[in-house]
């Protein structure tokens, strides 16, 4: 089980993360402290959201299940050396104790929390990320004569639907006259 602790910092927020098989991780109560909303707030926020926009992350998950493989391999007991890890990693997370079921939040989740929020901070994280969609936002003028072009274009398109639409009207009668006539002959015929 090898996890650091990564000083994580997005806009005002600044968590300590565990970094385990790559990815990020923090806990609940770190969120609660970070966007000063409860346990409740969070989940209900991941109710509203479709299957997958959250991530089901616990701690057994993340750091439990590679070394419970490793000693269901080696038959061994889980040393005490694991244990003051698995003390290390929970205190790291602000939780008090080491549980397998504790629900981790991924830094995707971090980011869903400051978009989901009504918090003070979440609110100035959103007025960042506004600021920094912007400045990488493609912004290209079209050139006057394109423009023109364009104009020009639409407006013989538009000339063109007329005349079809013209077209298409006089079909109708056409075909309206012509259904009138045939019934016309049917009925000489017939009388």
């Amino acid at each position: 089980m090898d996890f650091d602790i990564v000083r994580y910092t997005l806009c005002d927020i600044e968590l300590a993360m565990v970094e385990a098989g790559g990815s990020l991780y923090c806990s609940t109560p770190q969120l609660e402290k970070v966007f000063k909303c409860n346990r409740s707030q969070l989940l209900h926020i991941c109710s509203k959201w479709r299957a997958g926009e959250f991530s089901s992350h616990t701690l057994g998950s993340v750091v439990v299940s590679n070394q419970h493989r490793r000693d269901e391999k080696s038959g061994s007991v889980m040393s005490d050396h694991v244990r003051s890890l698995h003390s290390e990693l929970a205190h790291s997370l602000g939780l008090k104790r080491f549980q397998a079921k504790t629900r981790l939040w991924s830094e995707d989740d971090v980011l869903g929390f400051a978009f989901s929020l009504r918090s003070d901070i979440a609110r100035r994280c959103r007025a960042e990320f506004k600021e920094i969609l912007k400045q990488h936002a493609r912004r290209d003028t079209v050139p006057r004569d394109i423009h023109n072009k364009l104009i020009v274009d639409n407006s013989k398109m538009a000339e063109q639907i007329n005349m079809l639409w013209e077209a298409v009207t006089s079909l109708q009668e056409t075909n309206k006259q012509m259904a009138s006539n045939a019934g016309r002959s049917l009925r000489l015929v017939k009388g």
